[in-house]
């Protein structure tokens, strides 16, 4: 069972939320999609949720649904915003997010997530699945004790080019 705290927000083709589940205490920010960053509304309404759900000051985790998503397509303009936002929001989502649990089905798509995951770098765990029960066991393994992910020091000078943009 779970309680949503934050949402629904509709995308144009998905869903966000913040949601506890029963016998957890981390929250779990669920962004489900069929598209990656392909429209600015889409980037704007999930990044509120997750400034929401910072602006709380506990912890959560996020779930990256993309299951549905048959090939990525990405736009420059939604990497800057991307860009924007982890900058803005570092500190605060290295505090508060505990892990990244990404579900996708496409073994294409899983291959594209380790690239965006190379060049973002999370400090978090992560778990790339395509099967909802790892997503739980890793859910519940990871997070028992939650804690800061937060560097001494951000380093924003540096220069993001995602290839073919």
């Amino acid at each position: 069972m779970r309680k949503i705290l934050i949402g629904p927000i509709n995308l144009h083709d998905g869903v966000v939320q913040l949601e506890r589940h029963e016998g957890s205490n981390v929250a779990r920010l669920r962004v489900v999609t069929h598209t990656i960053w392909t429209d600015y509304r889409d980037c704007d309404a999930m990044f509120n949720v997750f400034k929401q759900a910072l602006a709380r000051k506990q912890p959560f985790m996020v779930i990256w649904d993309a299951r549905s998503l048959a090939f990525p397509r990405v736009k420059a303009e939604q990497v800057g915003q991307v860009r924007q936002f982890v900058d803005s929001s570092a500190e605060a989502f290295d505090t508060y997010v505990q892990a990244h649990i990404i579900l996708i089905s496409n073994p294409i798509v899983r291959a594209f997530a380790r690239i965006i995951l190379h060049f973002f770098e999370p400090p978090q765990p992560y778990l790339i699945t395509k099967h909802d029960a790892a997503a739980d066991d890793f859910a519940h393994r990871c997070c028992t004790k939650p804690r800061s992910f937060r560097k001494a020091s951000y380093d924003l000078s540096h220069d993001f080019h995602y290839p073919g943009l």
